[in-house]
């Protein structure tokens, strides 16, 4: 009767990890690479797709919808609305409206230089001449941020085309971190001097695989992966940046030098916060784009303390 009730537990054990792989390969499982882009917003084939602005769903037979092309979401105006990125690295964001990149002045102008502006926000831009080249223009006030392509709709676009949310990551910290507004004595100390191990958490497992879908009968396509990872350890010392994959600590790596780490010289608690940017590439009506997505930090609180020892 034991060895009967061992048996059917050892097989009710292995059905249930079974099961719980399968359940894990259906949710963190991005589409695959010849996935349709226009199948996942519903559309038939041959569909037009301006990420973040407009669609036509396209003949469900394989045709041409017979429509106008899309206008792109960043452009240089009319008649013609040539495309643009809608991102600069040194430049900021696109404004159809502002026909430039636009970020806040810094540093912002003096409350006492003439024409200042306590409602508003000075901002810098930079637009594109004729021969495609990046040129400052005059900067401007604005109450208001200027309103960009970019925004929402953009981010959800992309997410559905690759079947993924662009998510912050978690902080994984060694040794074992207190979470926020939380009063637990229970936590294992760093040491000062000693290496503070950090490395991303997914929320979904997978994700430093980048996820890629194409539509080959109209060549758009989205990637996205995780670019960096910036640390602000809570020290006032400024920020740790950490690209690629940092391995987690494991006790058996006790006394290496992690992929990604710090040391602190000073006891006491502090406030580690991550923030997360992916970049995303994708081609779709209006050419070929790329974005970054800079999501909210996560945040947990480390302990520094003498003569203790960093263990897992």
């Amino acid at each position: 009767m034991t060895h009967l009730a061992s048996h059917w537990r050892e097989r009710l054990l292995a059905v249930l990890s079974v099961t719980g792989l399968l359940l894990a390969a259906s949710i963190v499982a991005p589409p695959q690479s010849e996935a349709s882009i226009c199948k996942q917003f519903g559309y038939g084939a041959m569909c037009r797709i301006t990420f973040g602005g407009e669609k036509s769903g396209g003949g469900g037979d394989g045709g041409d919808d017979g429509g106008e092309s899309s206008r792109p979401p960043c452009h240089q105006g009319g008649p013609e609305y040539e495309p643009v990125p809608c991102d600069n690295d040194g430049g900021g964001t696109w404004s159809n409206e502002r026909q430039c990149y636009v970020l806040p002045s810094e540093p912002q102008p003096d409350p006492k230089t003439p024409g200042y502006r306590p409602d508003g926000t000075y901002y810098d831009c930079l637009g594109i001449n004729e021969d495609g080249e990046t040129e400052q223009r005059e900067p401007f006030w604005a109450s208001e941020p200027p309103r960009s392509p970019i925004g929402g709709n953009l981010q959800e676009d992309l997410e559905t085309a690759v079947g993924v949310d662009f998510l912050a990551m978690y902080p994984g910290i060694a040794p074992t971190p207190i979470p926020p507004n939380t009063d637990w004595e229970g936590q294992r100390m760093s040491t000062l001097g000693a290496w503070t191990w950090m490395w991303p958490r997914e929320p979904l497992g997978g994700m430093f695989e980048p996820p890629r879908v194409e539509e080959p009968e109209r060549g758009y396509y989205v990637e996205a992966k995780v670019k960096k990872l910036e640390w602000d350890m809570g020290d006032g010392k400024g920020l740790v940046t950490c690209q690629g994959i940092a391995e987690p600590y494991q006790p058996y790596m006790k006394g290496q030098t992690p992929g990604c780490g710090y040391k602190y010289d000073e006891p006491g608690s502090y406030m580690v916060k991550v923030r997360t940017t992916w970049t995303v590439d994708y081609k779709d009506e209006s050419g070929e784009n790329s974005i970054d997505i800079e999501l909210p930090h996560r945040s947990v609180i480390v302990r520094v303390g003498e003569n203790q020892v960093v263990n897992k």
